[in-house]
């Protein structure tokens, strides 16, 4: 156990990678195939495609009339950590150096600093360039954090983890009856604590030792994290999907005797479920073994995350649509809006100052209504048979004469926003 240890450095990871012209008819067999397996909450992915005529970067899409990666920076700005790297794009050091303007965050020392992506998007590259602009030293963990988790402002209870003195990676694990029991997401296996069984999905949020980290293997459990990322070496080397991570981390060379193993006698569990396609299911000492094995670090798993903003990521345009009419909900009731987003008075500055010369300079802004409205007409959110049963995903497109507005058809989508919405103020009460 090292005392010493501690989080004061974090990346703010804004850059991700480009799945190129392709990308559209990616994001339409996805979401066929969730249709076909019965889903009812469907998703149209954001993904990167930097031959267009916009670079479409999810994080610099507006939420509630701001850039959703400044929720993010205003999160750290509020945190106690000392060193943060922002990586991402050109539009993004606009948003960065408009923020730190702003808010005068680098007032007693370059506490924000702004890293430019470059040419090679990778995860890899990302950690790269922002573990080089930081001041680590050997033992020290940092917390990596996607610029798309808008709403995951109780960064201090996550990094004053004890686990960080005796383990060089901890993962927070989304659990279904966590921080997902309302918000709509997929889980793939089950984890056994104590006699309860938890449905997990990956974290979206990591602590992290990178001086002790392999960057390529971080590149190989990345595009192993989702069922869509099954391209080929000439596609997108990066994310060559799950069957390559299990392959490549879990079998070849012998590492299949290591994995037996890890798994402590829970064969059945594990394999029987796979064949006829269902979760798997494993005990939670198994799987931090399983983990500390494919990434080459000791690793802590946690399953007591109930903090809602760590699962409301923006990957799709139903995310996207679902966090705004949270915002718009929220709204209306004064005396708990700073329940949902408590930074919510500080961060508005940004929308009536900044934004106003962004509009101009950044050109997804440009015409950034028109261009969700074009997404969601293209993507066949507003027409019918976007549901099994014929239905569309909204009544209408989402801004009309500039101001935004959803109709959704279905009401366990209604539900599931208010229901969702009361989660986040039970949540604020608990931590006051």
């Amino acid at each position: 156990m090292d005392l010493d240890r501690k989080i004061d450095s974090a990346i703010l990871m804004c850059s991700y990678n480009d799945y190129g012209f392709d990308s559209k008819n990616l994001v339409k067999d996805q979401f066929i195939s969730e249709r076909n397996k019965g889903n009812i909450y469907l998703n149209n992915l954001i993904l990167r495609n930097k031959s267009a005529s916009l670079d479409n970067v999810k994080f610099n899409f507006l939420l509630d009339g701001i850039p959703i990666i400044a929720y993010s920076m205003m999160n750290l700005f509020k945190s106690k950590i000392k060193d943060i790297s922002v990586i991402g794009n050109s539009d993004s050091g606009k948003i960065f150096d408009s923020f730190v303007n702003l808010y005068d965050v680098n007032s007693e020392y370059e506490r924000f600093k702004f890293i430019y992506e470059g040419e090679d998007l990778s995860l890899s590259n990302t950690l790269k360039k922002g573990k080089n602009s930081l001041d680590l030293n050997v033992e020290d963990l940092t917390l990596l954090l996607p610029g798309d988790l808008p709403l995951f402002y109780n960064l201090d209870n996550s990094i004053s983890d004890p686990a960080i003195f005796s383990h060089d990676c901890i993962l927070n694990l989304n659990t279904k009856n966590g921080p997902g029991r309302f918000f709509p997401r997929n889980y793939h296996l089950n984890v056994s604590e104590r006699d309860i069984i938890h449905q997990i999905k990956e974290p979206n949020f990591y602590l992290l030792n990178l001086n002790k980290v392999n960057f390529g293997i971080l590149d190989t459990f990345y595009g192993g994290r989702k069922t869509y990322s099954n391209f080929d070496s000439g596609k997108c080397f990066q994310e060559k999907g799950r069957s390559y991570l299990i392959k490549e981390r879990f079998l070849k060379s012998g590492k299949w005797k290591k994995t037996l193993s890890s798994l402590k006698g829970n064969y059945s569990s594990f394999f029987l479920p796979l064949i006829f396609s269902n979760s798997p299911t494993l005990e939670v000492n198994a799987l931090e073994d399983l983990i500390s094995q494919g990434i080459g670090l000791k690793s802590k798993i946690n399953l007591d995350n109930k903090d809602p903003g760590t699962i409301e990521d923006v990957d799709s345009l139903e995310d996207w649509a679902y966090l705004n009419q949270m915002f718009i909900k929220s709204k209306r009731d004064n005396s708990t809006r700073h329940k949902f987003y408590p930074h919510y008075k500080s961060l508005n500055k940004f929308k009536t100052g900044p934004m106003n010369n962004l509009r101009e300079e950044v050109s997804l802004y440009n015409n950034f209504e028109e261009y969700i409205n074009y997404l969601f007409e293209d993507f066949g959110l507003v027409k019918d048979s976007y549901y099994q049963d014929g239905d569309s995903f909204l009544s209408d497109v989402p801004y009309k004469s500039n101001n935004l507005s959803f109709d959704f058809t279905k009401y366990f989508v209604k539900d599931m926003l208010e229901n969702n919405l009361r989660y986040h103020k039970i949540f604020f009460d608990k931590l006051s």
